[in-house]
């Protein structure tokens, strides 16, 4: 009974608890929830086989979704079909996979799978968004993809000379002095988005890592502290923060992409 009213909660650190080796390589438990997160999302892939043409409740749910994304799409691009089409694929899938492990994650259900270890119960899963081991790899991925996918519009050249105008360096040189240093500003403005490039890895890991990890933190302290009442509230925010975060997290992602995609009529270098 004393368990129950004043529990030990485990305190998540910042690094991810190991819960053994494979062949020398560290098991954590975020590597376990992605491993379940893979698992549910082959059942979905195998689900979406069965689709028909009259949806069923959950195929409409699910088209639903998509619908929504696809919305959301058409405010952000200011209703260009052509952004939309080129984007729904991977800003839905952003969606779908982090919206999936925020929430999924945010069950409390999973931190009853324990791990025994000197004594001591380790959560067999821990939300992969807490973990900066995933989220900065997440958003190198996503970043890295934004360049393909700003080389695949626009051509290598023409992709790049946006960040260093080379051509309007020698065209300044050619024609005056003022048109050459206004060229020299242009190129010292684009090595700075140049390097705004990198610097959305860093800006996109840690505001998804700091704010579910800080949510993992806040209810383990609260179910030390007041074991029922208050967590229960707690948890139904952290719900809230995950769906807002996905929000926020595929928003910035689609924006970031629309800024790759090619207006009507422009051409490809």
């Amino acid at each position: 009974m004393k368990d129950f009213f004043f529990p030990h909660p485990h305190i998540p650190g910042v690094k991810a608890d190991v819960l053994g080796t494979v062949l020398n390589w560290p098991i954590s438990n975020t590597v376990t929830f992605m491993i379940f997160m893979t698992v549910l999302f082959l059942g979905l892939a195998f689900w979406m086989r069965s689709f028909k043409e009259v949806p069923g409740f959950f195929q409409s749910m699910f088209e639903l979704f998509i619908d929504g994304v696809e919305n959301l799409l058409h405010s952000l691009t200011s209703g260009k079909n052509h952004r939309v089409k080129e984007l729904l694929f991977p800003i839905f899938a952003i969606f779908l996979i982090i919206g999936a492990v925020n929430i999924i994650g945010s069950f409390p259900i999973l931190g009853e799978f324990t791990w025994s270890e000197n004594g001591h119960l380790i959560p067999l899963f821990r939300k992969a968004t807490s973990d900066i081991n995933v989220t900065l790899p997440l958003a190198f991925v996503v970043v890295l993809s934004m360049q393909a996918f700003g080389v695949k519009n626009w051509g290598f050249f023409g992709y790049f000379k946006r960040f260093i105008p080379l051509d309007k360096l020698v065209h300044g040189a050619k024609t005056s002095v003022s048109e050459f240093m206004l060229a020299i500003v242009e190129l010292f403005v684009g090595l700075l988005e140049l390097l705004s490039e990198f610097i959305k890895v860093i800006s996109l890991s840690l505001r998804l890592f700091g704010n579910m990890f800080a949510g993992e933190i806040l209810l383990a302290i609260l179910m030390g502290i007041f074991a029922i009442a208050l967590p229960a509230v707690w948890i139904g925010f952290d719900l809230l923060v995950a769906v807002i975060q996905t929000l926020v997290f595929g928003c910035l992602i689609a924006v970031y992409y629309t800024l790759v995609v090619k207006e009507d009529g422009e051409v490809s270098h």
